[in-house]
């Protein structure tokens, strides 16, 4: 149980730091990265 807590967490860390430095690319992807915070926000809720 606190492995898969450890696991989205460090997904979570790991989606934010890809998302800033996509950001600051101004890669389209940042649209794939919404939807995978979504889905994570959603594991954790």
């Amino acid at each position: 149980q606190n492995v898969l807590l450890m696991l989205i967490v460090l997904k979570a860390m790991y989606a934010r730091m890809v998302y800033a430095f996509l950001k600051k690319r101004n890669f389209p992807g940042y649209q794939w990265l919404l939807s995978e915070a979504e889905w994570l926000w959603r594991q954790w809720h």
